[in-house]
């Protein structure tokens, strides 16, 4: 599953699994992919207006629209210490996360690229960004840093992955935590189910000892 979730604190953003999205055959994770190092790329040379964005494209910024003249985050070039991307073939999406711990402001962001119908990769329909910096929630830039490089978002055998199915429904879940304080009894923790809040990390019990 992907790592890290909060609806304050972009460690997990992805491309959402609870809204009905129609399969998009010519949709492929390596074009995905190939879109979402190039944002990393735009992120990082403060050009982001510069990627092939839709004539109709939305920016979304926190979960309030907006506009890339109004998004601070991406208005200067960002010094990257980390990013790690995910796609999602069926909605013709992508997740990025970007740290930058040791610029002049620090980021934590986490994006959400969505294209077009009909699977064409070539063209961005949305950019949703959840971004934290000095002030948001448990913000600590170096520490989220810390944390983030121990982890593995390697390719998971195809034999061993989780039903789409399975993902929504405990990715969903535990996004209501955030908003439903019972949602945490539907979740089937796992003993080495380890997460990464903003710049809180929680470790089970039995790990620790």
């Amino acid at each position: 599953m992907f790592p890290s979730a909060s609806t304050t604190l972009p460690h997990l953003c992805p491309p959402s699994l609870s809204t009905a999205t129609p399969a998009l055959a010519a949709c492929t994770r390596e074009d995905l992919l190939a879109a979402a190092s190039k944002f990393v790329t735009a992120v990082s040379s403060g050009t982001i207006a510069s990627l092939p964005l839709s004539t109709n494209f939305t920016y979304r910024e926190n979960n309030k629209a907006s506009t890339l003249a109004k998004a601070a985050a991406f208005a200067q070039p960002l010094k990257i210490d980390l990013s790690r991307s995910t796609a999602d073939t069926v909605a013709c999406a992508s997740y990025t996360l970007i740290v930058s711990s040791s610029g002049a402001k620090p980021y934590v962001l986490a994006t959400q690229l969505r294209h077009g119908e009909g699977g064409d990769t070539s063209v961005i329909t949305l950019v949703d960004t959840i971004a934290a910096t000095t002030g948001s929630l448990f913000f600590n830039a170096p520490k989220t840093l810390g944390y983030l490089r121990n982890e593995s978002w390697a390719e998971i055998p195809e034999a061993q992955r989780p039903s789409r199915e399975l993902l929504k429904k405990v990715g969903d879940a535990y996004l209501d935590m955030w908003t439903d304080k019972t949602a945490a009894d539907s979740i089937p923790w796992g003993t080495d189910c380890e997460r990464v809040e903003g710049s809180q990390y929680t470790r089970p019990v039995a790990l620790a000892r």
